[in-house]
């Protein structure tokens, strides 16, 4: 493969991964930030790409996020932040 390819697909890579990680943070979906990206002229990302990151992003999150709460950072940080569960 040729390394310009290689470049062109680790910017797709970043580019859907930091879409799905918004879409999931901000709790929008597809169709909203597709509306949203060709507002400001940049492309809107095929339905498929997207759905196959989004489970890699969730599952990447759920990961990190039993981690913290094993470790114990999560509960740490609830005590800082004074938010009782």
């Amino acid at each position: 493969m040729k390394k310009n390819v290689k470049v062109h697909f680790l910017i797709l890579y970043i580019y859907i991964s930091l879409l799905c990680s918004g879409c999931i943070h901000s709790g929008i979906g597809l169709e909203q930030a597709n509306n949203f990206l060709t507002t400001i002229n940049i492309p809107a990302v095929n339905h498929r790409a997207f759905k196959k990151w989004q489970n890699e992003t969730s599952s990447s999150l759920e990961t990190v996020t039993e981690e913290s709460v094993a470790s114990g950072s999560f509960w740490k940080l609830l005590e800082e932040q004074d938010i009782t569960v």
